[in-house]
């Protein structure tokens, strides 16, 4: 018999019950070419900018200067190591989320050390202001991808996605500066306050007044910990919804500030599910060079495998071609760790983009699928259909053109005659 109870089946939609789960997506969307690469390109050129505004400081005697010189002329794939042991290793702070956040901000988190004088304040602005300038292009066509992709299902190439973080750097660079900005103008009231403090009867007067200084801290701290919590929803704000420097600002502190947990919670998570995909990128790339000098050592010969690893490892203690053998060599197993290292940035800011999703919807009620497109991406990128109004105003789809030809159309084939009857 049918069951006439009229019970109905519905499918759980488990995205809707558990939002985390979305955050999947955005280790898969990390390995595309494109977005390693693009992660790559900033990866090389922050190290590139680094090492020269590094050997515009090398003489500088100062030995706060000296020891930021050294830490910052490593490689970042070199320092940057996801072995089993620390990867696994799920300490909340432990993870590439913030890992990455904490590289890239470390410049501007130097400035605030007290025992630091003007040579390295100077020498780390600069190292802030290039990664700034760097990964606003990078970050900002990286973000561009990923929400296109996240929200639509779509396709943004590799130069789209560059052509749009360049189109936006502004917005992009801006941004974070509007409140650091702040800082500046408490370093000047402090300097003039330190002044004052050298005499006894202007420190009275300094101390009178001390509150005023206290609140004015206040506001800045308050700046200073939206900004250090916040700023990484910047980018997937301008990139989703396609707006200027206030909006990202001014939706990073709104989102920070009235979702705290919601926020700390999806970090939580992406940088679970970062630390295995990193975890795994490091391997695969491990493997891979200890796999092709196991697979040349079987012609070269130990003797041989052991110049080779020496000139590697220390070029410069080997001589004549050898040294270039070695540097050649130790270039390339460069590479892949550097595109190992790309998709922990790469899944860096595509996480950061669905958790901006995530809290869009979860503080204004935006849908997931809402994404600004741009026309020329739209007609180059999407190919959606072109339309047009018919005659009562109805929108339809242009049809393409038949194609014309002098020959007059053919004769309707006139109906087969019946049968005559028998």
């Amino acid at each position: 018999m049918p069951d006439e109870r009229g019970g109905t089946l519905r499918q759980i939609i488990w995205h809707d019950v558990f939002p985390w789960l979305s955050l999947l997506r955005a280790v898969r969307l990390a390995a595309a070419p494109r977005l390693v690469l693009l992660a790559a390109l900033g990866l090389a050129l922050t190290a590139g900018g680094w090492r020269g505004i590094g050997w515009a400081f090398s003489g500088s005697e100062d030995p706060t200067a000296q020891a930021w010189l050294l830490d910052d002329q490593k490689l970042p794939w070199e320092t940057q190591s996801y072995s089993p042991s620390e990867t696994l290793d799920f300490h909340p702070l432990n993870n590439p989320i913030i890992r990455s956040a904490e590289w890239l901000c470390r410049p501007f988190v130097r400035i605030f050390d007290r025992a630091a004088g003007v040579t390295p304040i100077v020498y780390s602005l600069l190292c802030g202001l290039w990664v700034l300038a760097v990964w606003s292009a990078v970050g900002g066509a990286i973000t561009r991808i990923a929400a296109v992709a996240l929200a639509r299902d779509d396709r943004l190439g590799f130069v789209g996605g560059l052509k749009f973080g360049v189109r936006k750097w502004p917005s992009f660079f801006f941004a974070p500066l509007v409140p650091f900005s702040a800082v500046f103008v408490l370093l000047v009231l402090g300097w003039i306050g330190g002044l004052l403090l050298k005499w006894n009867v202007s420190a009275l007067v300094v101390a009178i007044f001390w509150p005023i200084l206290l609140a004015i801290c206040l506001g800045v701290a308050v700046l200073l910990l939206g900004l250090l919590f916040g700023w990484p929803l910047i980018w997937p704000t301008i990139s989703t919804e396609g707006t200027d420097s206030f909006d990202g600002l001014s939706r990073s502190y709104s989102y920070t500030f009235q979702r705290p947990l919601y926020y700390l919670f999806f970090v939580l998570v992406a940088g679970v599910l970062g630390a295995l995909a990193a975890l795994i990128a490091w391997l695969l790339a491990d493997w891979t060079i200890s796999l092709s000098w196991w697979a040349v050592s079987w012609g070269t010969g130990v003797e041989r495998m052991n110049e080779l690893t020496m000139a590697r490892i220390a070029p410069e203690s080997a001589e004549g071609l050898l040294s270039a053998v070695g540097r050649v060599l130790e270039f390339w197993n460069g590479c892949v760790m550097l595109l190992a290292l790309a998709y922990v940035y790469s899944y860096f800011w595509t996480s950061v983009t669905r958790i901006y999703f995530l809290l869009r919807q979860r503080v204004d009620g935006t849908e997931l699928d809402e994404v600004a497109i741009e026309e020329s991406e739209s007609e180059e990128t999407y190919g959606l259909p072109k339309l047009s109004p018919d005659e009562s105003g109805m929108p339809r789809v242009d049809e393409p053109a038949a194609p014309s030809s002098s020959a007059p159309p053919p004769a309707p084939k006139p109906p087969d005659a019946p049968a005559a009857p028998k």
